[in-house]
């Protein structure tokens, strides 16, 4: 095998790992990338070219995941939030319910918190 074969077969395996790294709704420029890189006539420019490609998709990713995980965070705190509604849905409820009712739930919350207590 001659070197330029080699480092072909190299570059190739670089871009196919810049695929991988790509996120799912960028693979079809990440293909791109791989076809350009057909053109380039150095070697100099096309490790020029590679190494930027790396980097590019590095950054996608992680500009991906990043949204992916705000997201969450924003359901989670919608979440709670709901939650919070609900409870506060429900403690007023009970408190506008009859005075013996109201005696038994205070009752039930001191018992509970006598008991974390001890």
């Amino acid at each position: 095998m001659s070197k330029k074969f080699n480092g072909l077969i190299s570059s190739i395996i670089v871009v196919r790992l810049v695929i991988w790294i790509m996120p799912p709704h960028r693979t079809g420029w990440a293909h791109e990338i791989l076809n350009e890189l057909a053109y380039i006539e150095t070697r100099r420019a096309a490790a020029r070219w590679i190494i930027g490609s790396t980097l590019l998709a590095i950054r996608e990713r992680v500009t991906y995941q990043l949204e992916h995980a705000f997201m969450n965070i924003r359901i989670i705190r919608t979440s709670l939030i709901l939650v919070a509604i609900a409870v506060s849905v429900v403690a007023g409820t009970y408190a506008i319910q009859k005075p013996y009712q109201q005696e038994r739930i205070k009752f039930t919350l001191h018992r509970l918190l006598d008991a974390k207590q001890a």
